[in-house]
């Protein structure tokens, strides 16, 4: 046999290197003339070096999937024990154009606590300007934005009721505004990044961001220039990018490049790092305005590490979303852009119904139907995930103020207390996000091996035990009648919210389609913000109403919802999970010592030499 025989029947015998065979492709400069095809066409084999030299990033992920096919590993990497955390088709892509989790999450916790840092700070400049605003004859107002750490001692006309009133007004209107127009965009935002990719839109949050800062920071320095009513501006800017949208994208982009195996312990560290800037920021901020006496230094620093996260993005990001995702994500939009259009022509629409149709605000929570999935069992614990990650989320939000106002009420505590549950709160989530979740989960991996496209039982026990853990802590804070019980009721639910949040999400990529993770996690964005709109507002209602007679009867409600949600989660149907081999394989060794032991002393002395071997 000839050597051009060997190399037609081998495919891996260029250079020793695997090559794809048959292959339909366009002309190229390296392009090897093979054989004809029955419709003319040229089939075309290339080389991993020649596909290199291209520097064609799809060239190179095909290639990566096809050496993995040769080598007759078609188990999506699930076994892979090499350490690198991203998805094998990444692995063969220049190091400058491979994604970079770690400076993703570098990049998170910057933008987190940027924002944090100047938390306080807006609220004490929109008391100022609207103090000076009505009190313009005192030509104060810089003194007191740039020499005074209290703004209602600054100033004793500021504590009067009108300007609390205007206050709580305005503050209500930035709310409203940021959050309705979040609603809007972050679904749209999210499913345009499935087209365009994950990072152009990173950047473009970080330079909306740092707009609205640098608003800010101008109505501080310059009132008589930019009045306060400048700052609804920047709330709209708010909601057109904010922390929000900033963390759906970046739970897509992680989607994107982690390995199915490892990727609750990315999404973990991914809310570690989200709590971590929430627990440092206030305090940092704290700190320079007891050193510097100066709000809008705050808010300059605010803006300063704005730019720097949109650089910092910039330069050290690549992208995470492969040209021919885009590509299929693009198709897949146009063809449901048709049949629109072709349904409409159908039902011979008004240009009113097909206007109406084209601005329906709640049309990306339609792919929380996930229409693509056609088990129902799969569908039942799709939908039950999204109820599940929903409700104890909107929930946090509305009693975000709450854990400020009840303990001052009931507890009698000072602004400083409130300021040490606040900090413990974040520390306690970012250690349990951090260490006790990936710990947690390891154990979990040595019983039953994770699945990549449904529920498995590892999900399953993280979000039951999470959950029910979660419930606990607000039944003690519900139950609270000292302040040292109700701190430890919201330590237990923080420390128990690191372990459901992310089984949660890593449960409900697994159920979203490749083509479509941004807008999934846009829509889920979406019912969070629709919660944080409505929940604060309906918890607060109920407290003023109760404040006298039962305080703490929305603690109890909360309480009541989560122990529902408790038995939702026991109706949770995961997939037929494999027992771990290791597992497996000691169990045995165990039986048959208990039958014959004199025989398996052997077997359990060579296993234990090989384990120490191999580690």
């Amino acid at each position: 046999m000839s050597r051009r025989d060997s190399d037609a029947r081998d495919p891996l015998s260029t250079n020793g290197l695997p090559v794809l065979v048959g292959v339909e492709a366009p002309p190229r400069r390296s392009q090897r003339i093979g054989s004809t095809s029955s419709n003319g066409s040229k089939k075309v084999t290339y080389s991993i070096r020649e596909r290199l030299l291209d520097n064609d990033q799809d060239d190179l992920i095909s290639e990566a999937c096809a050496s993995e096919i040769a080598a007759g590993d078609d188990d999506d990497d699930d076994d892979d024990d090499s350490g690198d955390p991203l998805r094998y088709e990444f692995r063969a892509l220049p190091r400058n154009q491979r994604p970079s989790p770690h400076f993703a999450m570098l990049c998170l916790f910057l933008i987190i606590l940027g924002q944090a840092i100047s938390v306080t700070s807006h609220l004490d400049a929109i008391v100022l300007l609207i103090c000076r605003h009505h009190f313009p004859e005192k030509s104060t107002g810089l003194t007191v934005l740039s020499g005074s750490t209290s703004p209602l001692d600054a100033d004793p006309r500021c504590r009067q009721s009108n300007i609390a009133a205007a206050v709580a007004t305005f503050a209500a209107y930035r709310g409203v505004i940021s959050g309705v127009i979040g609603t809007i965009v972050s679904p749209r935002v999210c499913a345009f990044s499935d087209r365009v990719g994950r990072r152009p839109l990173l950047i473009y949050t970080g330079l909306t961001i740092a707009l609205a800062d640098l608003i800010m920071v101008v109505c501080c320095k310059y009132p008589n220039v930019m009045d306060y009513k400048w700052i609804l501006v920047s709330a709209v800017l708010t909601g057109f990018s904010g922390t929000t949208l900033a963390g759906c994208l970046y739970s897509s982009y992680f989607a994107d490049c982690i390995r199915p195996t490892v990727r609750p312990k990315y999404f973990a560290w991914v809310e570690a790092s989200v709590n971590t800037g929430l627990a440092l920021g206030p305090g940092i901020g704290s700190m320079l305005l007891l050193k510097f006496n100066s709000v809008p230094l705050v808010l300059s620093i605010t803006f300063l590490v704005s730019l720097i996260y949109t650089a910092t993005v910039y330069f050290c990001v690549p992208e995470s979303r492969t040209i021919k995702a885009r590509r299929q994500s693009q198709t897949a939009y146009t063809s449901a852009i048709n049949e629109r259009r072709q349904r409409h022509l159908e039902r011979d629409s008004s240009l009113l119904e097909q206007y109406l149709d084209a601005i329906n605000v709640f049309r990306p929570l339609a792919q929380l139907s996930f229409p693509h999935i056609d088990s129902r069992r799969d569908l039942h614990n799709a939908w039950l995930l999204i109820i599940i990650v929903t409700v104890p989320s909107g929930l946090g939000v509305g009693l975000s103020q709450l854990f400020v106002m009840y303990p001052e009420t009931v507890f009698k505590w000072t602004s400083v207390q409130t300021g040490y549950l606040l900090s413990m709160m974040g520390t306690i989530k970012s250690c349990s996000l951090a260490i006790v979740f990936p710990s947690f989960y390891r154990i979990l991996e040595y019983f039953w091996n994770a699945r990549v496209d449904k529920l498995d039982k590892i999900d399953a026990v993280l979000v039951r035990v999470g959950i029910i853990g979660y419930s606990i802590g607000y039944c003690g804070v519900a139950l609270a009648r000292q302040g040292s019980i109700f701190t430890s009721g919201i330590a237990t639910a923080d420390l128990f919210v690191g372990i459901w949040a992310p089984a949660l999400k890593n449960g409900i990529i697994k159920y979203a389609s490749k083509d479509d993770v941004g807008e999934v996690f846009g829509a889920l964005g979406m019912l969070i913000q629709i919660s944080s709109i409505f929940c604060p507002f309906v918890f607060l209602t109920v407290f003023n109403k109760t404040l006298t007679t039962r305080p703490q009867l929305v603690f109890e409600i909360v309480a009541v919802t989560l122990v529902t949600v408790c038995f939702l989660t026991l109706l949770l149907r995961p997939g037929r999970t494999r027992h771990n081999n290791r597992y497996k394989h000691r169990k045995n060794l165990i039986h048959s010592w208990l039958d014959r032991p004199h025989e398996t002393d052997s077997l359990l002395r060579r296993d234990s030499a090989s384990t120490s071997y191999n580690t």
